[in-house]
């Protein structure tokens, strides 16, 4: 006869319940740990605003149908970018260290259509350029980076020089720029403040910005050169090539032209050479509404 243990075989039981438990507990930590990595490895979304949201993916190119904008739709898709890894400056930063005169330069550069922009909130990329300056200029937003990178080789592989020249640029570089571009014309503050230089500011405006106003600060804004720079982009092969087709290939890969001409108001005059990134898809013509 076969004796059985009640016991024993509610010990087992017992082991099994135990082992189920414990199995469920695993698994639940393990489901948060993931959700927890996965969440801190991706970038969050952006607030949600009114405008175009870009998407946080690095961008995929491939070929689409891409719209046809005029020169003042350039500048108005511009304007509804939301980037990611950017915020936009709450107060404008010091120009002169004089309040006054501040005020006064940037009420004239408004009235041009210069705006206050946003600057980056975390680390951006090292571009390794050579022409750029390790350190200052020599950075850009990750996605921008990728999409110049494509950008070169596209053109490279027609024969097109189209090399970087500057990048992401900080408040404190765009200060210098635009103070030693105003020394030049003989303008000081007092002068400023007078209102005889008005038109000295407006010269240096029409082709640099004053800071916190630079759309180089999000890092998403290039100024390309074409082979060594000798030669004025505007007549160069690789604005020709970039041109061509409503900017089909600088489209491509995400490009728009930042100044483009035929625009009135939109801060320095036209400027051939500066392009922002605002990725495929706010390009495409499925992403037109109209």
């Amino acid at each position: 006869m076969r004796l059985i243990d009640h016991k024993n075989k509610k010990s087992k039981k017992s082991n099994q319940k135990g082992h189920i438990l414990a199995f469920l507990v695993g698994a639940c930590l393990i489901g948060i740990a993931a959700w927890v990595f996965y969440d801190n490895k991706i970038e969050p979304e952006p607030v949600a605003q009114a405008g175009v949201e870009l998407s946080t993916d690095l961008p995929q190119y491939i070929e689409g149908e891409y719209k046809i904008f005029a020169p003042e739709e350039f500048q108005q898709l511009y304007e509804t970018i939301i980037y990611p890894n950017t915020d936009t400056l709450a107060d404008p930063p010091s120009i002169t260290g004089d309040d006054v005169v501040d005020e006064r330069i940037r009420t004239i550069a408004e009235s041009r259509g210069y705006l206050l922009r946003s600057v980056p909130v975390a680390s951006i990329q090292k571009a390794d350029e050579p022409r750029l300056t390790v350190g200052s200029d020599d950075l850009l937003q990750a996605k921008a980076l990728v999409a110049w990178k494509e950008l070169e080789r596209a053109a490279t592989a027609e024969n097109i020089p189209l090399k970087l020249n500057s990048g992401y640029r900080s408040i404190e570089s765009q200060r210098q720029l635009f103070l030693n571009r105003l020394k030049t014309t003989g303008a000081t503050n007092a002068s400023i403040l007078a209102g005889q230089s008005d038109d000295a500011v407006v010269s240096v405006l029409r082709q640099a910005a004053l800071p916190g106003y630079s759309r180089h600060h999000t890092g998403y804004t290039v100024d390309f050169v074409c082979g060594n720079g000798v030669q004025s982009f505007k007549v160069s092969t690789c604005f020709e090539w970039l041109k061509k087709e409503n900017y089909l290939n600088a489209k491509k890969f995400g490009w728009i032209p930042s100044y483009p001409e035929g625009v009135d108001d939109q801060g320095p005059e036209p400027e051939p050479w500066e392009y922002v990134w605002v990725g495929q898809q706010a390009l495409w013509k499925e992403a037109d509404n109209g």
